[in-house]
């Protein structure tokens, strides 16, 4: 795949990503004592998570630059893990007001997510049946 098929846009947004996520783990490692007995966040299972997601952001976003043919797959591959782990966080972890009022905008943006992922498949789908077409017709 040649660096036309990686847009600056996407790596740009696959660190952006990948800073949310350190910022998210800063977040939970300041969290005061008193806050952590009232929420029902779990902080190690956080750590743990934000600390595998920024690996494999990093791993993805240096094969994205040194331009390796599944770097696109495997980035968006933890895109989709980064909002199913937040969905499912908020799911088990919604008890507060604010938490259950994002929980339908998180699925909104995760339906965006996936028919963006599926639009390639049906746009090269569509493109075909009109050359078929086209050569039916000639």
């Amino acid at each position: 795949m040649s660096l036309q098929k990686r847009p600056l846009w996407f790596i740009s947004f696959s660190c952006f990503m990948m800073l949310y996520q350190i910022v998210w783990l800063i977040r939970v490692l300041q969290l005061q004592d008193n806050l952590k007995t009232q929420i029902s966040l779990s902080v190690p299972l956080e750590v743990f998570v934000s600390i595998l997601i920024v690996t494999f952001f990093t791993y993805g976003i240096r094969a994205l630059i040194v331009n390796r043919p599944w770097a696109m797959r495997y980035t968006i591959g933890v895109f989709m893990f980064q909002i199913g782990y937040s969905g499912l966080r908020l799911i088990a972890f919604a008890e507060a007001d604010y938490d259950r009022q994002r929980l339908p905008f998180l699925i909104i943006v995760f339906s965006i997510v996936c028919g963006l992922l599926m639009l390639p498949k049906i746009l090269a789908t569509y493109t075909s049946q009109l050359r078929e077409k086209d050569s039916y017709d000639h």
